[in-house]
């Protein structure tokens, strides 16, 4: 899968899921769903007790500095890998909702 960066505008379900949308200069008709996950940023700079028990450090007094105001490390996803489809040609693509943003960006494609 080829990586990319681009933003793209999204029609979606009554669910939130993309139906439609457009990359470059062609309209993607989504015809199914592969995955859906909901990535959450790093969730270790929140709760650094639980990051230092999973390290086996002994507790909060060992863990990283925690981390406020919710940069963009914290910021919630919500990911689509989704089979589309347009006149002429097929592809799987992957996009993502930058939920705080309100934001959709076309992340991957295998065509």
């Amino acid at each position: 899968m080829r990586r990319y960066d681009d933003e793209v505008a999204v029609r979606t379900t009554g669910a939130g899921a993309p139906d439609q949308f457009v990359w470059r200069t062609g309209l993607w008709q989504v015809q199914r769903v592969q995955a859906h996950w909901v990535q959450t940023g790093a969730w270790w700079l929140r709760r650094p007790e639980a990051a230092a028990a999973l390290a086996g450090a002994g507790g909060a007094a060992s863990a990283p500095e925690v981390r406020t105001g919710g940069g963009p490390e914290l910021a919630e996803q919500r990911c689509w890998r989704v089979e589309a489809r347009r006149p002429g040609a097929t592809g799987v693509f992957e996009l993502v909702l930058e939920v705080a943003e309100g934001c959709w960006r076309l992340t991957g494609c295998a065509d």
